[in-house]
């Protein structure tokens, strides 16, 4: 699973995704709508920038 975390003006967030697919779209939702510090954490634990994870998987 994928965890996708995310600070709005109202506070953070995170959503659990189930896919890669999910992960992705999910970042873009968040980074287009003006969330900051957008992250994802792989299921095998790694903290990634998303940054760093879109053009690690697209």
């Amino acid at each position: 699973m994928y965890i996708v975390k995310a600070t709005s003006h109202a506070g953070p967030v995170s959503f659990a995704c189930g896919t890669l697919d999910q992960a992705l779209d999910r970042l873009a939702d968040l980074s287009s709508r003006g969330f900051q510090e957008v992250s994802v954490k792989d299921p095998k634990g790694k903290e990634w920038s998303a940054a760093a994870f879109m053009t690690a998987f697209l």
